[in-house]
């Protein structure tokens, strides 16, 4: 699996909302790899790089995302959606 950034590549230019949250979430150096130069990453790399989490194999992806959701749906609502805002 190959995750990035590549809209440059097909020259689509990358949106002003989307680099705010590239910028909050990555490093500046990883950021200008992805978006403006259109690295692909494979997954390791990228969970070893924050983009991802985790990853799971194909056949445990449901169950992976439920429990995930079964979890945030345990935290308090109000505080919860105040910290992801």
């Amino acid at each position: 699996m190959k995750a990035g950034l590549t809209e440059v590549r097909v020259g689509i230019p990358y949106p002003a909302a989307a680099i705010e949250v590239i910028r909050s979430e990555l490093s500046a150096r990883l950021a200008r790899e992805l978006v403006l130069f259109g690295r692909n990453m494979n997954a390791a790399d990228a969970i070893a790089a924050g983009i991802f989490d985790e990853a799971v194999p194909l056949n445990r992806l449901f169950e992976r995302a439920t429990d995930k959701a079964k979890e945030s749906a345990e935290l308090p609502r109000h505080t919860f959606a105040t910290i992801k805002r």
